[in-house]
């Protein structure tokens, strides 16, 4: 079922029901997002569909997008190309999450991202929030390929030790 028109799902029965939505958001409409890049132009496509996992009602999303952002070494301008997939789990209630942490920790495996369900979840807040979530702590050009040269600082570091 595709359902790409609409702001808000449920976000247990979307995930119960195996829903699919499809889409993009203009990067200049996602306001967090926006604020962390050199230029936000462009467009996010994503998918985001139901589905139930192990017993876990789960939400999983695939995005897609070539972000502008600068570089934490150079501070120039820098295209990331993000492609990211989430699966985030449904629990009806806080005791629900508690009661799969718990078995989580007892059978040693990792423990899940989960969410609490919503009646009206935003599909972009949700899309926005795994885009966050999925992107480097700190954006930098690859080892070496900052444009430029830094041989500017040599001769200061030289005219230092000389004083």
């Amino acid at each position: 079922m595709y359902a790409q028109d609409l702001p808000y799902i449920d976000s247990l029965r979307f995930a119960k029901d195996g829903e699919i939505r499809e889409g993009h958001y203009a990067i200049a409409a996602l306001p967090r997002l926006a604020g962390l890049l050199a230029a936000p132009e462009g467009e996010l496509h994503y998918r985001l569909e139901g589905r139930t996992e192990l017993g876990r009602p789960q939400l999983c999303l695939t995005v897609r997008a070539l972000l502008s952002l600068d570089c934490q070494r150079c501070l120039q301008p820098m295209h990331h190309d993000l492609q990211l997939h989430s699966c985030v789990c449904v629990a009806r209630n806080e005791a629900e999450l508690s009661r799969w942490d718990a078995i989580d920790l007892e059978s040693g495996g990792a423990m899940v991202d989960a969410v609490l369900v919503e009646a009206r979840m935003s599909v972009q807040d949700f899309v926005e929030d795994e885009v966050l979530l999925g992107l480097p702590v700190a954006f930098s050009h690859p080892e070496g390929e900052c444009p430029g040269s830094l041989s500017g600082f040599v001769g200061l570091e030289a005219d230092f030790e000389a004083h």
